[in-house]
């Protein structure tokens, strides 16, 4: 992991705008300056300078490391047109397209889980409802539609949604679709199996 904003723990003065952009599904944690200050009240006079100067140096270290690299795009085009150009495109194109695309708390991953929710609650009334009343309305119209929503649903979990391991986030489709199979695969097709067309 890495870390930012380290500079307004030493001074007020230092708030600074600026965006960070996490490559993959992280955990931010947050310090404030507050909360610094308190943890820093609980040593002695002399810890508290030695702590500051050693959060100062590694500031200091940090601000020079980025400041290469600032002077080493302005001086040399060539690794600016690198750093957009196609490899590293490239290399993460390949890897989003290896990677599930939901993550567990998407939203996406909540409207999808309160239709398959609104369809096994369909099916579940539906099912002894024809089989208690000789119905004659036709719900085919109905249920061939959300037939295909649970395939879809197979597909999902199969490729497009991650899963939380340990604490960990897997998101690797390989692994997520072995974790699947081995899971809830099949009784999701048996769910999904359009029973009314095989009989």
């Amino acid at each position: 992991g890495d870390y930012f904003g380290e500079g307004c723990l030493l001074s007020a003065r230092n708030v600074r705008l600026g965006n960070v952009h996490a490559l993959t599904y992280c955990d931010c944690f947050v310090l404030s300056r507050d909360d610094f200050i308190s943890v820093m009240s609980s040593f002695v006079a002399h810890q508290r300078i030695a702590l500051t100067k050693s959060v100062a140096d590694t500031v200091s270290k940090k601000a020079a490391v980025v400041h290469k690299i600032e002077t080493n795009f302005k001086e040399c085009p060539k690794a600016l047109r690198t750093m957009g150009g196609s490899k590293i495109c490239f290399h993460t194109t390949n890897e989003s397209m290896s990677r599930a695309r939901f993550h567990p708390d998407s939203t996406f991953r909540l409207i999808w889980s309160i239709v398959t929710l609104m369809t096994s609650v369909y099916n579940a009334w539906a099912v002894p409802f024809r089989i208690a009343f000789e119905a004659t309305f036709p719900f085919q119209v109905i249920d061939w539609p959300l037939d295909f929503c649970l395939l879809i649903d197979i597909y999902l979990n199969c490729f497009e949604f991650s899963y939380v391991y340990h604490g960990e986030l897997v998101a690797d489709k390989e692994h997520v679709m072995r974790h699947y199979i081995h899971g809830r695969f099949l009784l999701d097709m048996i769910t999904a199996c359009p029973y009314d067309l095989l009989c």
